[in-house]
């Protein structure tokens, strides 16, 4: 016996050290079921997935405050298993210290750092605030740097790259952001350059703020964004845009009721005249149950309304949220 202990410990010691820094594993499972109706067609009863993820990562203490960071996320489809896919959501490796943070990979851009004021889970673009959110992305083949926090202020900067640039446009993507967070008081700002954005080499821009309070059981946050290029809504391209929009939440308990409200103005051409009947109004209603702190249910209907178009969707649907 102590001649296999012995044999047993002399090939563990061959066997070289393998250093393995911290891997958290989280998530979210979001699944509900809804009823959708699009103009004046029939309604459709609909069992979805509400952007299901599960997410991997880790870091490793370098010294001298210097740590290496990674994180790779996922998407998964609850309701059929369709779309399931390996690394499609925000994944990347970088470094991380007393400068800050620098990111490569698969990244957020800085308009999809907010999306603050859309407190809602949903499928249909009736029950959130997809289409004044629709800016915010994640880019491939991006590098962003992210600054310290100072005093609640922190701006960050990026750039996707164009790997397929061989035609002779340019299609490189700039972004900025800068947000302040402090005694409940929030605001952000976030701007965007596409280059070569549409036609004639013209570059597409994007420029968002939201603010707001969250605190004291009270949530309230207002944007404001304007665009110019193919940003528009109902595939509109060579076009600027205007929104804003609103969400008030206060959370009594348990429950949380909470409603949104948001508007576009009429798109306007590039050099040209305004589009007429190319608006849109929304309003979106609803509440949360919190069964426990990591699982979350909502109730809510929503209507939005294209001006001039047959087309006005209306949902209402009940989801669950469960986050590990």
């Amino acid at each position: 016996m102590n001649k296999k202990l012995i044999a047993l410990a002399v090939a563990a010691a061959a066997i070289p050290t393998l250093s393995l820094a911290d891997v958290v594993i989280y998530g979210k499972i979001k699944a509900g079921v809804e009823n959708t109706k699009v103009g004046e067609a029939g309604s459709n009863n609909l069992v979805e997935d509400y952007g299901s993820r599960i997410g991997f990562k880790g870091t490793e203490d370098l010294g001298n405050g210097l740590k290496a960071l990674w994180q790779v996320e996922s998407k998964i489809a609850v309701d059929s298993g369709e779309g399931t896919s390996f690394g499609t959501r925000q994944s990347f490796l970088g470094m991380e210290g007393s400068f800050g943070k620098v990111r490569l990979g698969y990244i957020n851009n800085s308009l999809n750092d907010l999306g603050l004021i859309d407190l809602w889970e949903y499928n249909s673009d009736a029950q959130g605030l997809s289409l004044f959110t629709r800016t915010g992305y994640r880019l491939a083949n991006s590098v962003r740097y992210d600054s310290p926090d100072f005093g609640g202020v922190k701006f960050n900067v990026g750039h996707g790259v164009d790997e397929e640039r061989n035609d002779g446009n340019n299609r490189h993507t700039t972004y900025a952001g800068i947000d302040y967070n402090a005694n409940g008081i929030f605001a952000s700002y976030a701007y965007q350059r596409n280059a070569d954005q549409y036609g004639d080499n013209k570059t597409g821009q994007v420029h968002r703020v939201e603010a707001g309070y969250d605190a004291n059981n009270l949530f309230v946050g207002l944007g404001y964004q304007q665009t110019k290029g193919d940003f528009g809504w109902l595939g509109a391209d060579e076009v600027k845009t205007r929104e804003a929009a609103l969400t008030v939440g206060y959370t009594m308990g348990a429950f949380t009721p909470k409603f949104s409200l948001a508007k576009g103005w009429n798109m306007k051409e590039i050099g040209g005249d305004t589009i007429d009947n190319s608006d849109y109004k929304q309003y979106v209603v609803g509440v949360d149950y919190a069964f426990s702190k990591r699982t979350v249910g909502q109730l809510s209907y929503g209507k939005l309304n294209f001006d001039g178009k047959d087309d006005d969707v209306r949902t209402v649907g009940f989801n669950v949220v469960h986050s590990f």
